[in-house]
């Protein structure tokens, strides 16, 4: 595959076989693909996912609705959940190595007792 430019598709550019020909947009299977934001608008919608931005901040400053801004902030939170149970399992511990865990109860004194 080789990037070839197209002004007639969304980003101006296509992935491009050389054995088939068969051409296809360099947003296919990524969150661009359906979108009618811009890649600048979900880039800051992203960025401010990363860092925790409440969703009405997140709108304000990538100037798009707030429905969008859930849903690429929905889409953010499958793709971790995806990475995390895809991701190899390790052990604690190792060969003849003996683990504990506590369980520890950390809460706040309610009127000043307990």
């Amino acid at each position: 595959m080789f990037l070839i430019k197209h002004n007639q598709v969304k980003g101006g550019f296509l992935w491009k076989c050389p054995i088939c020909s068969s051409t296809r947009t360099i947003f296919k299977e990524s969150i661009f693909e359906d979108s009618k934001l811009t890649v600048r608008e979900v880039l800051i919608t992203i960025y401010c996912w990363a860092f925790d931005f409440p969703r009405k901040v997140a709108s304000k400053e990538s100037n798009i609705s707030s429905n969008s801004v859930s849903s690429i902030y929905g889409q953010m939170k499958n793709a971790c959940n995806e990475a995390i149970k895809n991701s190899p399992r390790h052990k604690i511990g190792g060969f003849q190595k003996t683990i504990e865990i506590d369980e520890t109860l950390l809460s706040k004194r309610k009127y000043q007792r307990g």
